[in-house]
């Protein structure tokens, strides 16, 4: 199961953090901010925004997908790419219609 936050804050900065099963990191109703390194799952989402207002923020490094999408984001959450890369083999990323 991947680290999990409600209403509090996931930071990576640099290095690498990979997951073979499930998402590297999923937050609900928190934020999650990638800046350098590299955010690799190789079965399922890198990156998971659940609803409740959450925030995901990559300003730098590499989030990487194998099998899902790159950033899923669903319900009122907002994701932001302001640097870096995001690169999936089915979706960079996927949001539901109340996502920003």
């Amino acid at each position: 199961m991947a680290p999990g936050v409600g209403g509090s804050r996931i930071d990576f900065s640099g290095g690498t953090v990979q997951n073979y099963r499930r998402q590297v990191a999923s937050v609900a109703n928190g934020t999650l901010n990638i800046n350098g390194g590299t955010v690799r799952s190789t079965s399922g989402q890198s990156g998971d925004v659940g609803n409740q207002g959450s925030i995901i923020n990559v300003t730098g490094g590499q989030v990487q997908s194998d099998a899902g999408a790159g950033i899923v984001v669903s319900g009122d959450s907002t994701f932001t790419l302001t640097g870096g890369t995001v690169t999936a083999l089915s979706a960079a990323g996927r949001a539901s219609s109340s996502a920003t």
